[in-house]
């Protein structure tokens, strides 16, 4: 029986409502692992989502229904064979099927150049005349909250409008920034299309926070709520970082998403 789930730390996670393969390390099919060129061990944990398509095509549309099964293994056979070391830690297919090909936590995947020691990895797949299915986006936001709770960071993302050029902010991979970002966002390399506009738009739909990261927004709301915990007992650093200590309290205050926290005055 092939196991299923996203992999934590060396633990599955399920994501009811979507069928994950799990790592070849932990059950998975044999096809569903980073090549040993394309991943390193972590330094340190990751606190960013980086969003991909597999193409970076400019000209997407969003195709209705599902696609045709297996384009998430036929991705992870192709950066298997390429002499290009590159690979993300997951894969979301035409139909909806998600692929974990390594460890979130534990294995840092070349992904996204500056960026790798920060984040995870996530690929849509999306078809040559620039389509992305329905089903692909559905199984992206049914896994993103589950993906920053687990990684304890906050469900936000970034939100500016594209320019042409990446952030001046994520040229160095964004050190300071807690949350969930596009390809598009620390590089010239790719365009509008990595991963395009909808991503971010479904992602919004679904709860995210849309923060102007560009301009700091993140870190002056994180300041601001982690002011008013501070306010209400709790022992965490006023720093803007939001990460598992600021995350924590909020729980202990009843407040789920961080979003919800309220804000202090500087």
């Amino acid at each position: 029986m092939i196991s299923t789930g996203m992999l934590f730390a060396g633990q599955l996670v399920q994501v009811p409502g979507v069928p994950i393969l799990a790592p070849a390390s932990h059950g998975g099919p044999p096809r569903c692992r980073l090549h040993p060129g394309d991943y390193r061990a972590r330094a340190q944990p990751p606190f960013q989502r980086l969003i991909h398509s597999t193409k970076g095509l400019d000209r997407q549309h969003v195709k209705p229904g599902a696609g045709p099964p297996g384009r998430e293994l036929a991705v992870a056979d192709y950066w298997a064979q390429d002499p290009v070391h590159s690979a993300a830690h997951i894969v979301i297919g035409s139909d909806g099927t998600v692929a974990c090909l390594g460890d979130l936590v534990r294995d840092e995947a070349f992904h996204a150049t500056v960026s790798n020691p920060y984040s995870v990895g996530i690929e849509l797949y999306q078809e040559a005349d620039g389509g992305i299915w329905e089903a692909t986006f559905v199984s992206l936001v049914r896994i993103a909250e589950v993906l920053c709770d687990a990684l304890a960071i906050p469900f936000q993302v970034v939100a500016d409008p594209y320019t042409g050029h990446p952030l001046p902010r994520f040229l160095n991979g964004g050190p300071t920034y807690r949350g969930i970002l596009g390809h598009r966002n620390n590089t010239e390399q790719r365009g509008r299309g990595d991963p395009g506009d909808e991503a971010i738009a479904r992602l919004v739909a679904a709860g995210a926070e849309p923060v102007l990261a560009g301009q700091g927004q993140d870190l002056e709301l994180g300041r601001a709520r982690q002011r008013w915990l501070v306010g209400q007992g709790e022992r965490i650093a006023v720093d803007g970082l939001v990460g598992p200590a600021s995350l924590a309290a909020a729980r202990r205050r009843g407040y789920e998403r961080w979003r919800d926290v309220p804000s202090a005055a500087a």
